[in-house]
C-alpha cells in the first residue's frame, strides 16, 4: 500500500488524538459533528482539483468524506483489526487506484 507524508500525518494524528476521534466518530459519536465536518467550506481536497463553483464538487466531496468516515466507523466497530498505518493506507489506495490497487495479501503479523 502506498505511503506518503499526508498518510503519515494522519497516522500520527490518530495515535495522539485517539480518544477524541473515537468519541466523535465512534458508535456513540456525534452525527452533528460528522455533518458539520462534511460542510466545511475550507476543507481542502487537492485530489478533486475543481473550482469552487463547479456543480459536481459538492457531490464528489460528499462521496469522498462519506466513504472515508464510513470505513473509519467500520474499523472502530471491528476493534481496529488493521494497524492504523495499514488502514489509512487502504483508504488512500482506494482513492488513488480503486479496488484494483489493493494488496490482497494482508498478513496479521503487521503491527497495530
Amino acid at each position: 500500500m502506498g505511503s506518503n507524508s499526508f498518510e503519515n500525518e494522519l497516522v500520527e494524528l490518530y495515535k495522539t488524538k485517539t480518544l477524541y476521534i473515537n468519541a466523535l466518530l465512534g458508535e456513540f459519536g456525534s452525527s452533528r459533528f460528522i455533518e458539520k465536518l462534511k460542510t466545511q467550506p475550507n476543507l481542502d481536497m487537492p485530489e478533486l482539483n475543481l473550482p469552487d463553483g463547479h456543480p459536481l464538487k459538492p457531490y464528489l466531496m460528499e462521496f469522498h468524506l462519506s466513504i472515508s468516515l464510513s470505513l473509519f466507523r467500520l474499523w472502530l466497530r471491528r476493534g481496529q483489526d488493521l494497524p492504523v498505518s495499514q488502514f489509512i493506507g487502504l483508504i488512500a489506495d482506494l482513492y488513488q487506484g480503486g479496488l484494483s490497487s489493493i494488496d490482497w495479501t494482508y498478513t496479521k503479523n503487521e503491527e497495530k
